[in-house]
């Protein structure tokens, strides 16, 4: 993991900033190069007006990808600290947020380890149980297996089974594997 790269706490609050940045440069291109064409030309009707379109359709995958972040909720600094005192050496990554065909899946912390992915959300809306079951299916169709999933709303409970896991001998020649692929199918 890079600075500020996906995983890290505050990943998504940087990540927003970056992309609401690129999305007002590219909606801000599109419209200098239509209205100043359109003013030195006098009509639309030329090649910057379809450059001009162009550059929106990227603008607009940068807004749909704005929004998402902007629905995905971050670590708050409280449950950082929490878990800082109690994830020790186990693999472990912030504010992933998944996406299913019906469901979404906001994970402020997950953690690797003993053959576990332990991970915990503070969304209320989250269904627990869709989350584990999306996960394990994204697991097994990308032949990782083996692995219980349990995602927490209560922070106690989570920070105990931190605690549990840090106690059982821990065998991470497939996490960083298993990281790599909750990366890529993450927000």
């Amino acid at each position: 993991m890079g600075k500020g790269g996906k995983g890290e706490f505050g990943y998504l609050r940087k990540q927003r900033g970056r992309t609401l940045l690129v999305m007002v440069l590219l909606y801000a291109m599109a419209l200098m190069m239509y209205f100043g064409a359109q003013a030195y030309f006098g009509t639309n009707r030329n090649l910057f007006t379809i450059l001009a379109v162009l550059v929106v359709l990227p603008a607009a995958k940068y807004t749909v990808n704005f929004i998402m972040l902007v629905r995905a909720g971050e670590c708050p600094e409280e449950v950082h600290a929490g878990v800082e005192k109690h994830v020790g050496n186990l693999d472990n990554a912030y504010d992933l947020y998944f996406t299913s065909e019906k469901k979404n899946f906001n994970i402020r912390h997950l953690t690797i380890g003993g053959g576990s992915i332990a991970a915990f959300t503070a969304d209320s809306k989250c269904d627990c149980r869709a989350g584990e079951q999306h996960l394990r299916r994204m697991l097994t169709g990308n032949g990782i297996h083996g692995y219980q999933i349990k995602i927490f709303r209560d922070l106690p409970a989570y920070l105990t089974r931190l605690d549990q896991l840090n106690d059982l001998e821990v065998d991470g020649k497939d996490h960083e594997k298993l990281l790599e692929l909750l990366y890529r199918i993450s927000l």
